[in-house]
């Protein structure tokens, strides 16, 4: 095969070195060069970047395509690749030069960045990453996803970030409100999350494997959410049918984003203690917060306390969300509601991936629980982080869970996480199956902080 004889650097880079932040930080510094101090030099394929140059007009139209550029580097990704910008958005969205959303008319556009940049050597050619609640389709965790799956020499596997706007970037373009109006909301999340995966598969599919000529057997696609990109996205869509994806990584999840709301609202009104962890809860208690967390599926209960709270005051305010009843909420609200409870009946592969000291910690414990009661125990395998939190785990295990999933999809059984905590060292952790825990959730917490916590609670069944 022809190859650009222009050489660029990249990095033969090992386990977690490069985890990174949802908040776009990277946990440790990448460093280009090999233990000589020399730089690792690649080629990159030159099919990619005469695809990727003459993508056509009306192939950006089908595809959503706002932008297409050939980089010889970029940020975080020092070698050669192509870069899409696509959108799925029934109004006009507008993005900068930087790819950020500036502005858009009425629904709120699912976006998403794909890279690429040489031909897939193995049968995972595609890994789509819905970032963290602070993140977006420009997410560090994307970009350093694909310099570690994606350059030459590897296994070239294509990255794409997809992403639903977060509260962050709405509210820097005085849009945030709009996240609770008719046409968007919890729902809008999800079906977005869809549509931009399909459309992303879709066109890596036509515009570069088929032209490629990638066997139809070496096309798999890796799906990997991240904390609200988890429980408000791929943990969503762990039983659709269709779905591109042909396994599913779910870091710092939990088990949909509702059960997320009533542990909130709940803790808010009792001691304010995580459940299991015995630790303050670290979100916001103000009946503004926990308004904006109930009206992403049930926007008329918001706009009420937002009243309230205009005219009467906070405590009145806590009072009415204290009182809220999702079984006295109009249907509309009950059946999004519902949606967005995970189901546990999963139909592909998927790691599971949470800190022991994480507050939502008790969410993924009831999720594996309904993973057993339907039976999917082989489906999944269910990581513990002892001593870490939920910024810890993302940034430090990420990397290495992608790893183990694309290798699980390849044929080879997950078993240790091993991944570095700077200042801990390496850190090992066995899932639930390799423990001896695979049909007891509640059983596998207590072994792994070495407490009874969980069995004591009571809020757990026997083991199935």
């Amino acid at each position: 095969m022809n190859r650009i004889t222009t050489t660029f650097a990249t990095a033969a880079i090992a386990g977690l070195a490069l985890a990174c932040g949802d908040d776009g930080t990277s946990a440790v510094d990448y460093n280009p060069t090999g233990p000589d101090g020399n730089l690792d030099l690649v080629t990159a394929e030159i099919g990619v970047e005469a695809i990727c140059n003459a993508i056509t007009p009306e192939q950006k139209e089908w595809f959503g395509i706002d932008r297409v550029e050939w980089k010889s580097s970029a940020d975080r990704i020092p070698f050669p690749h192509c870069e899409i910008l696509s959108s799925i958005a029934k109004s006009g969205a507008v993005f900068s030069t930087g790819n950020k959303l500036t502005d858009f008319n009425q629904n709120i556009p699912t976006a998403a960045i794909s890279r690429i940049a040489c031909k897939p050597t193995t049968r995972v050619a595609h890994a789509v990453i819905f970032a963290g609640g602070s993140g977006d389709w420009t997410s560090a965790l994307g970009s350093n996803g694909f310099r570690r799956f994606g350059p030459p020499g590897s296994e070239c596997i294509a990255g794409t970030t997809v992403k639903h706007p977060s509260g962050t970037i709405l509210e820097s373009i005085d849009a945030f409100d709009t996240r609770y109006s008719a046409p968007n909301g919890g729902w809008d999340f999800v079906t977005g999350q869809h549509a931009i995966t399909q459309n992303a598969s879709a066109m890596m599919e036509s515009l570069f494997f088929d032209e490629m000529g990638v066997a139809e057997d070496q096309r798999l696609t890796a799906c990997w959410g991240v904390s609200e990109g988890a429980y408000l996205g791929f943990e969503l869509l762990d039983h659709w049918m269709g779905v591109a994806c042909d396994g599913m990584l779910l870091s710092g999840g939990a088990d949909g984003y509702f059960p997320v709301s009533e542990l909130v609202r709940t803790a808010c009104f009792g001691d304010r203690i995580a459940p299991l962890t015995g630790q303050p809860v670290g979100w916001s208690c103000q009946a503004q917060h926990l308004a904006n967390v109930i009206g992403l599926f049930d926007k008329r209960f918001r706009e009420e306390v937002l009243q309230v709270l205009a005219t009467e005051g906070e405590t009145a305010a806590q009072q009415l969300i204290q009182a809220y009843d999702i079984a006295a909420a109009p249907q509309s609200a009950q059946n999004i509601a519902q949606r967005l409870t995970a189901t546990g009946a999963l139909i592909r592969p998927t790691i599971v991936v949470k800190g022991a000291t994480e507050n939502l910690v008790i969410l993924p414990l009831r999720y594996m629980e309904k993973v057993l009661a339907n039976r999917r125990e082989e489906l999944v395998r269910f990581y513990l982080v002892g001593g870490l939190g939920h910024e810890e785990t993302i940034n430090f295990t990420s990397l290495a869970a992608a790893r183990l999933l694309i290798n699980w999809m390849l044929g080879v059984e997950p078993r240790e996480l091993i991944f570095a905590v700077p200042g801990l060292g390496t850190m090992t952790v066995r899932n639930s199956k390799d423990a001896g825990f695979e049909t007891d959730p509640c059983g596998y917490f207590d072994f792994t902080v070495g407490s009874s916590a969980c069995r004591n609670s009571g809020l757990f069944s026997t083991p199935h």
